[in-house]
């Protein structure tokens, strides 16, 4: 069992890409069946991942003690390991921007920085100007995840606090071509959060919904949002991700 949590932190197993909703779009004509993480290099990530684990448990976010029906534990604490994006997963991140170039990413929540340093590796390679933007309601977690993000570029604003109550304040209308909504894993969380987040989306966005298989709960969400009609197309990222294009032109 340990080799196989190991393994899949490691990033060993390729990524199967299965298309739910398919329409003509740039998911279409860009993503392959399958994704390879060895195709791109995240040992700095690595390296900063696993110093990060070596801190051990770290108190969670009082705010979780509100959520009602959570399927886990709302108080407590929590290491960067229990809660950090796979490396197999992360190195499809950095693919993903490399190839599509973008000029802003916005991810919430940002936990310990191990998400938002794929997405900074990916916009080194992608070069140009991008940014990302990251909220992290944890003071604790969010000094971590800053060192983190750092080591990796300084491209990246990181708000303390909810997206939900800063996004106004810190993102213009239209401007986010990728959005990773990793933030509390209940539908009506993931609902509120996406439709707050719409505003902010470039006509033909990204988004991508992180654990779609935490519970029936958020597997039921997930299906419903990979069929809504503003989606052109949407995948499924191994068991874990979802991703869906938003209708618009893309040249």
């Amino acid at each position: 069992m340990f080799r196989k949590f190991r393994e899949r932190l490691l990033g060993r197993r390729d990524i199967s890409l299965r298309p739910m909703k398919q329409g003509a779009g740039w998911l279409q004509s860009t993503l392959p069946p399958t994704f390879s993480p060895s195709q791109i290099d995240v040992s700095g990530v690595r390296i900063r991942a696993e110093q990060t684990g070596r801190l051990g448990e770290q108190p969670l976010w009082e705010g979780y003690s509100e959520v009602k029906d959570y399927p886990y534990a709302t108080s407590g604490n929590r290491t960067s390991e229990q809660v950090r994006t796979a490396e197999d997963m992360g190195a499809f991140y950095a693919w993903l921007v490399s190839r599509r170039r973008p000029d802003m990413i916005v991810e919430f929540g940002t936990a310990f920085g191990i998400s938002g340093m794929f997405w900074l590796t990916g916009l080194a390679l992608a070069g140009g100007r991008g940014r990302l933007f990251t909220y992290e309601p944890n003071l604790i977690w969010a000094d971590i995840a800053e060192s983190n993000l750092r080591a990796i570029s300084d491209r990246f604003t990181l708000t303390r606090g909810i997206f939900e109550e800063c996004a106004a304040a810190t993102l213009a209308e239209a401007s986010v071509d990728i959005a990773f909504i990793d933030a509390i894993h209940t539908s009506d969380f993931v609902y509120a959060q996406y439709d707050k987040l719409k505003p902010y989306l470039k006509a033909d966005a990204l988004v991508l919904f992180d654990d779609v298989d935490f519970s029936p709960d958020m597997g039921e969400c997930w299906r419903d949002l990979a069929y809504r009609p503003e989606i052109v197309s949407s995948y499924q990222l191994g068991d874990r991700v979802g991703l869906v294009e938003l209708g618009g032109s893309r040249p």
